[in-house]
């Protein structure tokens, strides 16, 4: 059943910073559960997040479209996106896209927290 194979757990940190870690896959049917989640996160104000990806193992060019909407919204409400602990395979994907120079892709959470002054 499309959104099984994610788990998405959020928790607030240093400066005013949310991370958004998740586990699984992100494709075409997992989109709409993170988009669902960073959606509730949003409407609590809160637009400086970083995702720790460590344990997705696969993304699709949905997942990557995704990003770009999240990271647009965020920036639009003067806040900012992170993607920490990127594995080999998803971080090929926004290579073979082209878009890896748009995101601040970091290896740990000192370094994405640093992003946010």
């Amino acid at each position: 059943m499309p959104g099984e194979n994610i788990k998405i757990s959020h928790q607030a940190s240093e400066k005013g910073t949310v991370i958004v870690k998740v586990e699984g896959d992100i494709d075409a049917h997992t989109t709409k559960v993170l988009q669902k989640s960073v959606g509730e996160i949003f409407k609590q104000g809160k637009y400086r997040l970083i995702f720790d990806v460590s344990n997705v193992g696969y993304m699709s060019s949905a997942g990557a479209s995704l990003f770009i909407v999240i990271m647009n919204e965020a920036k639009e409400n003067a806040g900012n996106m992170v993607l920490m602990n990127v594995q080999p395979g998803v971080k090929n994907v926004f290579d073979l896209l082209g878009l890896s120079p748009m995101f601040l892709i970091v290896e740990n959470l000192r370094t994405a927290l640093s992003a946010f002054q």
